[in-house]
């Protein structure tokens, strides 16, 4: 039988009545069945009770895993918090802006020590040479203004 024929056949049955008894059993089921027989509930309540099942559904060697694993991440945390350095860090280029020359001078006397030890009588001082003026880069930029 092809789909065409049974669909022919469909829109020439004529349509039946529903059963009075049927008809009110239906319409009092869909009337007694309307929200506002259940009130919707709050979003905090569905949250509690979906944390509620899932607690309800661990076994106890999970929500045990579960603790140790929330006060591992608290330790850690506390950890890191009393770790902290809120002292101010001064921010010189130069590494001996607050040494004391007493400092600085005994410095100064345990580097000649080591050089005398080590077997140089002084130790060298650096010559600072001022870098040349730079030159031109490309002859061919003094050719194409000379032409």
């Amino acid at each position: 039988m092809k789909t065409d024929d049974f669909e022919e056949r469909l829109h020439r049955q004529a349509p039946r009545e529903i059963p009075a008894s049927w008809r009110e059993g239906i319409l009092s089921a869909a009337r007694n069945s309307t929200p506002s027989a259940y009130p919707p509930h709050p979003a905090h309540h569905r949250l509690l009770a979906t944390v509620r099942h899932f607690l309800s559904t661990a076994r106890p060697p999970q929500r045990a895993a579960w603790g140790s694993l929330a006060a591992i991440w608290v330790g850690i945390l506390a950890l890191n918090i009393s770790a902290r350095d809120d002292s101010p860090r001064s921010h010189s280029s130069r590494p001996y802006t607050s040494v004391s020359p007493d400092t600085l001078q005994a410095l100064k006397e345990q580097q000649l020590l080591l050089a005398e030890l080590v077997g140089r009588p002084e130790p060298r001082k650096v010559e600072h040479r001022k870098p040349a003026a730079p030159g031109p880069r490309s002859q061919r930029r003094e050719d194409s203004v000379n032409v």
